[in-house]
């Protein structure tokens, strides 16, 4: 894959389909989460809507918009996003 800049964002440009091209990383973040959503579903049968999404500590509220919208893109709405060491207290105390 090549990266390459449109309006100052990067952009990844990777052959699809015998032709190059270019995907924002807000568009493979959203692939990921769609991707994600059905291996969810299949598990539990059950269609799934709703996602809190954990992120980096140093991201920006801009960076988190993103991740937003990636969600959206994939269909899930997202309830919440909670950094990481906020991600591993909560996890530390369900095992409590």
């Amino acid at each position: 894959f090549k990266i390459m800049y449109k309006d100052q964002k990067p952009m990844f440009q990777v052959p699809f389909n015998g032709s190059p091209t270019n995907f924002s990383s807000e568009q493979i973040c959203g692939q990921i989460f769609a991707n994600l959503k059905s291996t969810a579903e299949a598990y539990m049968h059950t269609n799934v809507r709703n996602a809190v999404l954990c992120c980096p500590a140093h991201f920006t509220a801009h960076q988190r918009e993103e991740l937003i919208h990636a969600a959206a893109s994939a269909n899930l709405s997202v309830l919440l996003v909670i950094s990481k060491p906020v991600a591993a207290a909560i996890a530390y105390d369900l095992d409590k």
